[in-house]
This record gives C-alpha cells, sequence and structure tokens, in this order.
C-alpha cells in the first residue's frame, strides 16, 4: 500500500527592518554641509554637487573636486545639476558652464564657447542620449555627447521661439523631452522632420512650475512652487490633481 503524506510548512515572516541612517557631514569629508544635488552612478559611486565641489563618495571615504585655473579640472566649484550618460560618464552644470567629467581618465572638460560662460541650472539626457540643458537666462541648449568638441545648439528661435524662461526639465519617450516654461508644459523633439511638430504645447496655465519627473509609464508629474502636484498622461491627455499632497 502506497500512502501519500502531506506536509504542512510554516513560514514565520520577520518584521521589516527599520530604516538606518547615517550622517555624513563636513567631519567625514564633505565639502560643504549644503548639498544641492545628489547622483548615483552605474558603479553605485554617490556624487554629491555643492557650492564648493563636487564630492564622490565610495561608502568609505570622499573625495572632492575643485576647481582649479588648468586644463582638466572645473572652471567653478558651484555645482548645479548631475547627470549621467550612456557611456557612464558625469555632465556637471555650473555656475560657470557645462562639463563632462570622464570616468576613465579622472579628467573635466568644457563645452565650447559660449556655453563655458553660461549658468547651467537644468539638465536632462533624452532617450536617444543627446544631453540637453536649462541656463539662468531660460534658453533651452542641445548637444551631442559624441561630438569631441561638446558644441551646444540654443534652441530659442524657429520652431522653438515660443520656448523662453525654461524653469524644469524631464526626459521623455525616445528622442524627446519635457520642458516646463512660463506656466506651459511643452514636448521638445528635435529629430522631428516636420519643424511644427519639433515643440508641442501640452498644457497651459499651471502658475509656476519647480520641478518634473516621469514615471516608467511616461506619465509626466508636475510641482508647482505654490505646492500643486499634477499628474498628466499624455496618452489621453488626463490631468490628474492631488490635492492632499503636503505643499
Amino acid at each position: 500500500m502506497v500512502v501519500a503524506l502531506g506536509v504542512i510548512g510554516v513560514v514565520l515572516m520577520a518584521a521589516p527592518e527599520s530604516p538606518r541612517f547615517t550622517r555624513l557631514s563636513v567631519q567625514d569629508g564633505l565639502s560643504q554641509s549644503s548639498v544641492q544635488q545628489i547622483l548615483q552612478d552605474r558603479k553605485g559611486l554617490l556624487w554629491f554637487g555643492t557650492q564648493e565641489g563636487l564630492n564622490r563618495y565610495d561608502g568609505y571615504r570622499f573625495t572632492v573636486h575643485r576647481a582649479r585655473a588648468q586644463p582638466g579640472f572645473l572652471g567653478d566649484h558651484d555645482i548645479n545639476a548631475l547627470i549621467e550618460d550612456t557611456g557612464g560618464d558625469l555632465w556637471v552644470g555650473t555656475s560657470r558652464g557645462l562639463y563632462r567629467y570622464d570616468l576613465a581618465t579622472g579628467r573635466f572638460d568644457g563645452c565650447a564657447s559660449p556655453v563655458d560662460s553660461l549658468e547651467i541650472i537644468k539638465l536632462v539626457r533624452s532617450g536617444d542620449g543627446r544631453i540637453f540643458f536649462a541656463v539662468s537666462d531660460g534658453r533651452l541648449w542641445v548637444l551631442d555627447p559624441a561630438d569631441p568638441k561638446r558644441r551646444a545648439r540654443a534652441l530659442n528661435d524657429g520652431a522653438f521661439a515660443a520656448l523662453n524662461s525654461v524653469a524644469a526639465l524631464a526626459p521623455g519617450r525616445g528622442p524627446a523631452i519635457w520642458a516646463a516654461a512660463r506656466g506651459r508644459l511643452f514636448k521638445v523633439d528635435t529629430q522631428q522632420a516636420e519643424p511644427s511638430a519639433q515643440l508641442t504645447e501640452a498644457l497651459a496655465d499651471l502658475g509656476t512650475v519647480s520641478v518634473l519627473a516621469t514615471d516608467p509609464r511616461g506619465d509626466v508629474w508636475i510641482g508647482g512652487l505654490n505646492g500643486d502636484l499634477l499628474r498628466y498622461r499624455p496618452a489621453g491627455g488626463e490631468v490628474t490633481r492631488f490635492p492632499q499632497a503636503p505643499h
């Protein structure tokens, strides 16, 4: 006779661990206590942008990159923006120019004039790898990281004449990005063959937008300076407000 035996297993679920926080300060080597930008690169290193230089943290110690008046170094140590490109190099926006940091050589290379004198306030990478950045006068620029001279083009005339006073950027689908300017949300796609399709106004009357973000679905999240939070779904044009969000 064959007897089948059933086994009952009991799984004890451990309580989730409470988050543990470690304080990192100037005593640990951070160049300044006011951090303006944070980025974690593909190798897991953490980068902190401050008004006193760019800090790399490897989990044990800080390495600080400050401005020096010589080739291969930052020309300014006020760090406003950070992104990583498709090759793993960093792009560093400062109050006086945009720099590419080559992780293989440890060298900072500035962009061609006139970008070397501009105050960079926002940086974003499009799906096709190009770098878009906004500067303090509200203009939007674009460059191809593959260009060895790092030449940028301003998007402020022709089809892009309405795009000024840019306050926030976010990546979009493929080669497109999202830009907020003068209370309006724009889709920017310089790869479109038809000039009239390169800049599309999606929303208006948003007030002052302070931040944009996109989620995995492609929805655009809009944060207003007055505390409003909205979600825009490009597929159907639906806008959802979240009044319960803390201002």
